[in-house]
């Protein structure tokens, strides 16, 4: 059972990372002024893909 818990840690890791830099990628390039920086942060972390993201990165740190 422990063999599970660790595949399943690294599989949510490896999720994580790849579904981050992907939707930043889609995101295009980071702003120069504040404003545009918070929107462009907002909008990011609304993002379905990144929230399911987060949401598998908790397990996987436990």
């Amino acid at each position: 059972m422990n063999h599970l818990y660790i595949l399943l840690s690294i599989l949510f890791t490896v999720y994580g990372q790849i579904i981050i830099k992907w939707q930043v990628q889609l995101a295009g390039a980071f702003p120069p002024d504040n404003i545009a920086k918070l929107q462009y942060i907002i909008k990011l972390l609304l993002n379905p893909w990144v929230i399911s993201s987060f949401n598998l990165c908790i397990p996987s740190s436990n």
